[in-house]
Order: structure tokens, then C-alpha cells, then sequence
């Protein structure tokens, strides 16, 4: 991860992305590198609150 973002340019994040012909959610359409990378970035932050907050409980049981 830490390659890929190292490595993105403005140019890079301002282009799309290729269309993949294949089943699935989203539709096959070019996407905006940026609104991609934005997505990506978000759901990983979300994914890591909730895991700091169950954490918290879990440990808050253990000392509790």
C-alpha cells in the first residue's frame, strides 16, 4: 500500500480507471482513480474504529 500511494501523481489520480468485463458490483464503467482511492481509504479507516472499539469492550471485559 505503501508503494502504490508513494508512487501516485497528480496525473495518475486524475485518470480513470479500465472497465472490468465481468459480473459483479459496481456495473462495468470507467471509475475516477480518486473517487476509487477515496472509497478504499474509508472503508479501511471505518473497518479499523470498529475494530479499535470492539477492542475496548472486549478488553474492558477482560479487566472488568
Amino acid at each position: 500500500m505503501r508503494q502504490v500511494l508513494a508512487e501516485l501523481t497528480e496525473e495518475k489520480l486524475n485518470s480513470s480507471t479500465e472497465p472490468v468485463d465481468a459480473p459483479g458490483w459496481p456495473k462495468p464503467a470507467s471509475y475516477p482513480v480518486r473517487e476509487c482511492l477515496q472509497c478504499i481509504l474509508n472503508e479501511e479507516w471505518q473497518h479499523l474504529m470498529y475494530a479499535e472499539r470492539d477492542l475496548e469492550v472486549l478488553e474492558s471485559r477482560r479487566a472488568g
